[in-house]
Parts: structure tokens; C-alpha cells; sequence
């Protein structure tokens, strides 16, 4: 197939547009006044593609599955997309008690409770356009728990309650809707400060033990060690 290019008024240069529908060799070529053409026009591989939605890998660290109402939540984000990102951002959801299974034909007909959007702080600054982004990422929960009281009735998250979070990525695609990718939902449990105390004495004495049989299999292949 063939597409016409607009010659410029100065009889010297061209102009045009063409979007491919399908992969495969592009050849520039061009004539001039004498029928002459080019002894060797450009020539370029197209592949076309359909724009996929920004990846997004978000690791926790320093932190369990068990949170306090009061909590700064951690952790290290990498976004990645072929043809630029325009906007990070993040969104939460509380929710009373264990989430229910709701399946196509659920019968029940209830709704599943949307995320909200939410502020996270970003060590990184931004650069809109990039392919890549990596930066450290924390969500403090003080954003929707105002009182020091964790029990508070104002306080959005409270003890008992469900807290998922997830990240989310805007690409630069155009020129429809952009896409938008979001990383895996992280949950935690929102638990008493006297519970997480709990869970933390009982982590360390586990850790404690396992150090401490690490080094009772260390002493005893050095002393089989010895013997050989």
C-alpha cells in the first residue's frame, strides 16, 4: 500500500502522517522533477502494539500484617511503562469485620465497598513523562484517625476493621482514555496497641529461638567438623 506525502511550497521537503495499522516495512521514498528516485530510500521496521497499562511492584518492609490505628505503613514502589507515566497515586479501603466473597451471581445483591483516594509521602520526587519511577512510599493512618484515642468513634480506622491499600500508575496514552495500573492490595488487620505488643514480644522470642538453634547446628558440624 501507498500513502501520499504533502511537498513542501520550497519544492524540497515533504510532510505527512500515517498510522499503521498492522507490523510490518516502512519505505520512504521520494521522486524528483526528472522521475529520478532515491538509490537506496529509507527504510524502517514498524510493529504496532497494543499499549499496555503501567506495571506497578510494591514491597513492605519493617512491617506485619498486624497494624495499630496510629500506624505509618512502608515500603518501596517500581513503576514501569513503555511509553511514559503521567501520575502515581494511592487509595484505600476500611471495612467492618472479614470481607465477604462476592462472586458474578451473588445472591445478596450487596455492593462492594470502592476505594477511596488517599495521601501518601513519596522520597522520590516525580517526573511526569518517565518510563521508570522507583522510590520509597509511606501511608500514615493519622490522616484519617485525627484523635489519639484508637476506640474514637471519629476516627475512620479503628481496631477490628479491615485496611487494604494499593498503589495505582497513569500512562501517557493518547489519544483516548489513558491507561491505569494499580500493584497488588496489601491487608492488614487493625489491632490494639496491647495486641500488636503481643505479637511482637511473641515474634522476637520465635526469632530468638531460630538464632538460637542456628547456632547450636553451627557448633555441632564445627566439632563433627573437628573430628574429621
Amino acid at each position: 500500500r501507498k500513502f501520499a506525502l504533502q511537498r513542501g511550497a520550497d519544492g524540497h521537503s515533504f510532510t505527512g502522517e500515517l498510522r499503521p495499522e498492522q507490523s510490518g516495512l516502512l519505505v520512504v521514498d521520494v521522486v524528483d522533477r526528472a522521475r529520478l528516485g532515491a538509490g537506496a530510500p529509507p527504510k524502517f521496521l514498524v510493529r504496532v502494539s497494543e499499549d499496555q497499562p503501567p506495571s506497578l511492584d510494591l514491597r513492605l518492609h519493617g512491617i506485619g500484617s498486624l497494624v495499630a490505628a496510629h500506624a505509618r505503613i512502608p515500603g518501596d514502589l517500581k513503576v514501569r511503562d513503555d511509553f511514559g507515566l503521567r501520575a502515581i497515586d494511592v487509595s484505600m479501603r476500611a471495612t467492618e469485620g472479614e470481607p465477604e466473597a462476592r462472586g458474578p451471581d451473588d445472591p445478596t445483591g450487596v455492593p462492594e465497598i470502592p476505594f477511596a483516594p488517599a495521601v501518601a509521602t513519596y522520597d522520590e520526587p516525580f517526573t511526569i513523562g518517565s518510563l521508570r519511577y522507583a522510590s520509597g512510599v509511606a501511608v500514615d493512618l493519622r490522616q484519617w484517625n485525627p484523635h489519639p484515642d484508637e476506640n474514637d468513634k471519629d476516627n475512620r480506622i479503628r481496631p477490628g476493621m479491615l485496611l487494604a491499600l494499593r498503589y495505582g500508575a497513569t500512562d501517557n496514552f493518547g489519544p483516548g482514555d489513558p491507561h491505569h495500573g494499580y500493584s497488588e492490595v496489601v491487608t492488614f488487620r487493625v489491632v490494639t496497641r496491647e495486641r500488636l505488643n503481643e505479637d511482637l514480644r511473641r515474634r522476637q522470642i520465635e526469632q530468638r529461638n531460630e538464632l538460637e538453634r542456628i547456632v547450636a547446628e553451627h557448633h555441632a558440624a564445627a566439632l563433627e567438623f573437628g573430628e574429621l
